[in-house]
């Protein structure tokens, strides 16, 4: 099992390699992917700004999250090394909290690897708060109102057209009659086809707008219908929740083991990125 990670790490360090080659280095390099968690109260934004952080760095994370004022020394030094994107992190209110996360989400990271590491870093284990990686709406938004579903999509069976996705926040509750009928029988007009692509072969690295993945849980919107006494019956399941969430888990059941797991996997895998990283090829 150690030889496969190990092999699996070789494999990513080359892509990313690749793709450097192919683009500028440092360009690629500046790129810091946000996760913002919504829902229809608020907006939860966390920054992977990596594991490469100074404490200089650090203390300044720490006044944006307290949201106090930074000094002229503070933005030049953010300003330096990350470019505009630390301006809208300057730009949160009560309703719409920030934070850092000492990691990074790769342009090689396939979609199920940053679910794993959305469900790492976002669950809140004292409060039992979990984002389990089948329990995760995801896309990205690359012009406004327009939404890309990230790690799946629908095919109209008849026409090979893929399904237009709006994402369950943004609008209300609606019963797709293309998926079910109206005895809560499933139609089956579309079928599902799971994309486990990397995040370089889903966003245009080039559209600042990409670089923030959204995440909706669906264990807030089953909290949401059970706080207005919205009856979980097979229509709303299959045509609207397996719509938005297509292996969702309704009752999730060994969240902290799964927990466990996810991050005995990352803190394995991040420790042979660094063990490649480290070393040096002699020519």
């Amino acid at each position: 099992m150690k030889y496969k990670v190990l092999s699996y790490i070789v494999i990513k360090n080359l892509s990313i390699i690749y793709i450097n080659n192919m683009y500028c280095g440092e360009q690629l390099n500046n790129i810091v992917i946000t996760v913002k968690l919504v829902n229809k109260n608020n907006i939860k934004s966390y920054i992977f700004i990596g594991d490469d952080i100074t404490e200089e760095y650090k203390n300044i994370f720490t006044k944006i999250i307290n949201k106090k004022n930074l000094s002229t020394k503070d933005e030049e030094l953010l300003k330096d090394k990350y470019k505009n994107s630390y301006k809208e992190w300057m730009q949160f209110d009560k309703k719409n909290e920030i934070y850092f996360v000492y990691d990074y989400i790769r342009l090689d990271d396939s979609i199920n690897g940053i679910k794993k590491k959305i469900f790492l870093y976002l669950s809140d284990i004292k409060r039992k708060y979990f984002i389990l990686e089948k329990n995760q709406e995801l896309w990205i938004e690359p012009s406004e109102k327009k939404y890309k579903v990230l790690g799946y999509h629908y095919i109209n069976k008849d026409t090979d057209e893929i399904l237009d996705i709006e994402p369950s926040v943004y609008g209300k509750i609606f019963i797709d009659e293309n998926f079910v009928d109206k005895d809560g029988i499933l139609v089956g007009k579309y079928d599902l086809k799971n994309e486990d692509l990397i995040l370089y072969d889903v966003i245009n690295i080039f559209n600042e707008k990409e670089h923030t993945i959204y995440v909706s849980n669906l264990t807030d919107f089953i909290e949401r219908l059970k706080k207005h006494d919205i009856e979980i019956n097979d229509r709303l399941i299959y045509g609207y929740i397996l719509k938005h969430w297509a292996e969702g888990i309704l009752k999730p059941f060994d969240e902290i083991k799964q927990y466990n797991a996810v991050k005995e996997f990352i803190d394995r895998e991040n420790s042979i990125i660094k063990l490649v990283e480290n070393v040096k090829i002699r020519g």
